[in-house]
């Protein structure tokens, strides 16, 4: 006995095949032409340690990709960064190196092999092979120079480096503020789980040391998960193979800034949180956002609130800390300032005038001013190409090309200024 399918049944079923076998298709297009890297579910095995503030876990292994442009699985070394693993004991005669900065030169982006201080130092071993020289680098993303110095104290000197550079980005004046920090992520400005300093009057700083117990102390403000990502979390235990599903939800978030306008909506809540503190009050006065400018590109501003000004004056003064510690430890320190500019039209600007030169003036400012070399690297990128050359293209991170130009950068300068003087 035949059984009779229902017309309808099958046209169903036929459809159901056809917008398989169409998914399919488009799903080998999109791996082939669109995304040629692995996509791959990202791991991310940090750890808060009371002496350093975050760092991976060490010898972890980390899984990380964009969906668009990379994705890498590197590993952790045994103090818990992306480099190569280094001794503290020191070879005689070996000429050190040591790379302080945050998610630029922790770099998660790009394999090891391809990082600023792999490519530095191979050219500074070919050049100068007597000299041994070694390069290291301690960095870690969301981390200003007041959060580094930790890295530092705890660590870098350590290994006994003969240049230290601090590898200095627009955001990290923000970075070096209590508050704006706590805005961005929702600690207590005193109760944080990095190290900061705190100004107390005119070239009056005081230091704030990291807190174990940070977590107790966080902000109420929570913020809400946008519907699409609720929808999205939900579908990716059943798509989440896919590398057109997850390209497809990316690609949505970015182009109709998903994310972005929910965090926004969290700095806004955390903002009237604080607000509530007289003394923040005052501090942040004058700071409309979300219809201003944010709390990284301020620092373009030829005027700026007073949270913004003290942020200024603190990145000033943890550079003299630096500066005294890496001289009692018989280092030099050098400054590289990363290549950044303003976007042409930032979605909102209160009216305020600025300039493309803000952020390098500020910083080479604080660097004359202490006496340290600045090494500019938007000088220096804009002399090789565009800058466009050296990020990815959904991403404002170096890519191979930044990184190598960044290396050379930095080998110029010790080639036309340290190691051939010594």
């Amino acid at each position: 006995m035949k059984i009779k399918i229902p017309p309808l049944i099958t046209n169903v079923m036929i459809l159901g095949v056809t917008l398989c076998i169409c998914f399919l298709v488009l799903e080998l297009i999109v791996r082939v032409f669109v995304v040629p890297v692995k996509v791959q579910e990202s791991t991310w095995p940090a750890e808060f340690n009371p002496r350093l503030g975050f760092v991976f876990k060490p010898n972890s292994t980390l899984k990380w990709s964009n969906v668009i442009d990379y994705s890498v699985t590197q590993k952790a070394n045994s103090v818990g960064f992306l480099d190569y693993e280094h001794s503290f004991e020191k070879p005689r005669g070996t000429y050190r190196v040591l790379l302080l900065g945050d998610s630029f030169i922790e770099a998660v982006q790009v394999e090891t092999k391809d990082k600023i201080q792999a490519i530095l130092q191979e050219k500074l071993q070919k050049k100068y092979p007597f000299r041994k020289p070694e390069v290291i680098a301690l960095g870690f993303s969301g981390c200003g120079t007041s959060n580094v110095l930790s890295f530092y104290e705890e660590l870098g000197r350590k290994y006994k480096p003969d240049l230290v550079v601090i590898v200095f980005v627009y955001n990290d004046f923000a970075n070096n503020s209590p508050l704006l920090e706590s805005i961005r992520n929702g600690w207590d400005p005193y109760k944080s789980p990095r190290l900061f300093f705190e100004k107390k009057g005119e070239n009056d700083y005081a230091r704030i040391d990291i807190d174990p117990d940070w977590g107790k102390y966080v902000l109420k403000t929570k913020g809400k998960t946008p519907l699409f990502v609720r929808i999205e979390n939900q579908m990716n235990p059943y798509l989440g193979w896919s590398t057109l599903y997850r390209w497809l939800t990316k690609i949505i978030d970015i182009k109709f800034k998903i994310s972005t306008n929910a965090y926004n909506e969290v700095v806004k809540e955390r903002i009237a949180e604080l607000r509530q503190v007289p003394s923040y009050r005052a501090q942040l006065s004058g700071w409309k956002f979300p219809d201003d400018l944010d709390m990284d590109l301020m620092i373009y501003a030829e005027n700026m609130p007073p949270v913004f000004e003290d942020a200024v004056g603190i990145t000033d003064h943890i550079i003299k800390v630096f500066k005294e510690k890496t001289l009692k430890d018989g280092a030099k320190l050098v400054i590289m300032a990363n290549a950044a500019s303003l976007p042409e039209s930032p979605d909102k600007m209160n009216g305020r005038k600025t300039t493309d030169k803000g952020y390098m003036s500020r910083i080479k400012k604080i660097a004359d001013q202490n006496n340290i070399p600045l090494i500019d690297l938007n000088t220096y990128f804009s002399k090789r190409g565009d800058l466009k050359e050296a990020r990815w293209r959904y991403d404002a991170h170096w890519n191979k090309t930044g990184h190598s130009w960044a290396a050379d950068a930095l080998f110029e300068y010790l080639d036309n200024k340290v190691l051939d003087r010594q």
